[in-house]
């Protein structure tokens, strides 16, 4: 849903993804995982969707195996820590500006998608 509201949002996105599907499925009336595969610019706008409404705020519970200093506060051992992705997604600070809004060429820079993805399903680096 989070998606087909971004794009309402965002007629140009919309518009360039309409183009996308309709250059690689062409006539046909079922689209196949090959198409899917030729199709960056919707996957771009995929991830940018689950990066600004991921199914979960939180990650995973994590717990730490050893002391730690976290943003100046000790963490002791065998705490339970919880990662808020809702304001790493939004935080500017850690984002580009404008870290609030559908921005597809965020995507489309970036040399390694996938880390997007990553974050989102809680693998690898929030800074990635």
């Amino acid at each position: 849903m989070g998606m087909m509201s971004d794009l309402v949002k965002n007629p140009r996105v919309m518009k360039k993804v309409q183009q996308e599907v309709r250059s690689v499925v062409g006539q046909k009336t079922k689209i196949d995982t090959d198409d899917i595969k030729k199709m960056d610019y919707l996957k771009c706008v995929l991830k940018e969707t689950l990066r600004l409404h991921a199914p979960s705020p939180f990650l995973t519970p994590r717990e730490t195996t050893e002391d730690v200093k976290i943003g100046g506060y000790h963490v002791p051992a065998k705490t339970r820590v919880l990662i808020n992705l809702w304001a790493i997604q939004r935080d500017e600070s850690v984002r580009d500006r404008s870290p609030r809004g559908l921005r597809i060429a965020r995507l489309i820079m970036k040399a390694t998608i996938s880390n997007w993805f990553h974050l989102v399903s809680g693998k690898g680096d929030a800074l990635a």
